[in-house]
């Protein structure tokens, strides 16, 4: 705007055409920020439905491993912390699981030694 305030005392505009380019200047920036939020409004609804899913993910571990996930608590962490945060325990039950699973196979690998 210092620029535009330049060119005009040095070319000596008339008050017409320089409110003529200050409302289409205000008109574009007006619309980069309309596009700009709804750009932003998108992105936060991915990461809510990211979230969503984590979090059914992660029950659905939760219940088959009869095991809570040890989250930190999310009352003031932004949408991605809150995304991290549930990857970080999917990864962790979901390693627990697997761990879960080679104990089993080498009991019944043991049982049926024995058998």
């Amino acid at each position: 705007l210092e620029e535009i305030a330049r060119v005009w005392q040095a070319t000596g505009l008339p008050k017409e055409v320089r409110e003529e380019m200050l409302h289409g200047i205000r008109e574009e920036v007006v619309a980069i920020c309309d596009r700009c939020l709804a750009d932003h409004k998108g992105w936060v609804r991915e990461q809510e439905a990211l979230i969503r899913e984590r979090r059914q993910q992660l029950a659905a571990l939760e219940d088959s491993l009869d095991e809570q996930a040890d989250l930190p608590d999310q009352s003031s962490a932004t949408l991605v912390q809150i995304r991290a945060d549930l990857d970080l325990a999917i990864e962790e039950m979901t390693q627990l699981q697997d761990r879960r699973r080679a104990e089993i196979a080498d009991l019944s690998e043991g049982i049926d030694a024995l058998a």
